[in-house]
């Protein structure tokens, strides 16, 4: 099953899922997109930083996924977070200048 990957709602990815994509594919997937769409504008930095982690993560959810304990629907589903968010070790600029630097050292209450 072909899916556009553009605007896919989470029900989409669920079912994405159940036709055998992987959530690492999925990450591929939406990393080409967001390539793709950086590079028409030479302005656009959509995503500021990345987890370092990212791929281990996304194959950490397919293995549960594929044992069967996955930790629930959303459970390997990218999705994005502001910087206005903690994230443990990630930086909590809000977008400003002045805050860069600052890291998190813990994950929000929603992360």
């Amino acid at each position: 099953m072909e899916f556009k990957i553009v605007e896919a709602t989470i029900q989409d990815l669920t079912s994405a899922f159940e036709s055998g994509y992987t959530s690492t594919e999925l990450v591929s997937r939406y990393l080409q997109r967001i390539a793709t769409c950086d590079t028409r504008s030479q302005c656009l930095n959509s995503i500021v930083h990345l987890i370092p982690a990212l791929f281990e993560e996304a194959a950490a959810a397919d293995e549960r996924r594929t044992n069967g304990s996955f930790l629930g629907l959303l459970d390997g589903i990218p999705y994005l977070l502001k910087d206005s968010f903690k994230y443990q070790g990630m930086t909590v600029s809000a977008g400003s200048p002045a805050f860069r630097n600052l890291l998190s050292n813990e994950d929000a209450f929603l992360a």
